[in-house]
């Protein structure tokens, strides 16, 4: 029983250790955009003008 109990130890702490530790709430570790203002209509003149804003989730 020892040896089951160290491995799920030696596990868990690897999941939660090292560079890029596993995050409980699974949300990567990506830049998220959490608005994006983009206009129903384009014109030669303007483009597409948009706005976005990003957050990191580290």
């Amino acid at each position: 029983m020892q040896n089951i109990f160290s491995k799920m130890e030696a596990r868990q702490k690897a999941l939660a250790g090292g560079d890029e530790p596993y995050i409980l709430s699974g949300i990567p570790p990506i830049p998220t955009i959490y608005e994006a203002v983009v206009p129903s209509t384009v014109t030669n003149k303007d483009g597409l003008p948009i706005k976005i804003k990003a957050r990191t989730n580290k």
